[in-house]
């Protein structure tokens, strides 16, 4: 598991957990205003438990992107995983010419929570967005 958020939370999860310990991270990714709504998704976990979860979120997408009888015709493109990034075209300083890197835009806005409480209480003062439509998905 190499995405950036992933990697710095489980350096900053070390840190916070006893010795002896796995460490937890305690992730909220936002994507807002596709498909006329607010998108949370909620990254919880030991590393062997987030890396099932990615995986589970590329196949879940994947398969939503084939599903016919709710095509959403060109906008199928739209649907993604936190994880997924691409060049905007406007970056001088990324790498985006090497196909095999993470690339420098993301839908997502990601958080890093210290601890579960913390989580808890920014999923609690979620509130609507612009189209007063939110879902919250737990990977």
């Amino acid at each position: 598991m190499e995405h950036p958020s992933i990697v710095t939370a489980f350096a900053n999860a070390k840190q916070r957990t006893a010795e002896g310990q796995e460490p937890s991270i305690y992730i909220s990714f936002k994507r807002p205003n596709i498909f006329y709504k607010d998108t949370y998704c909620i990254l919880t976990g030991t590393w062997a438990e987030v890396c099932v979860a990615v995986e589970n979120a590329y196949i879940e997408v994947n398969k939503a992107k084939q599903i016919e009888y709710f095509d959403r015709g060109e906008h199928n493109n739209l649907l993604d995983t936190p994880f997924d990034t691409w060049c905007s075209d406007e970056c001088k300083l990324c790498s985006c010419q090497d196909k095999t890197k993470l690339k420098c835009v993301s839908n997502w806005l990601t958080t890093e929570h210290d601890s579960k409480a913390a989580l808890d209480t920014y999923i609690q003062q979620i509130t609507p967005g612009h189209f007063q439509n939110y879902c919250i998905k737990y990977m």
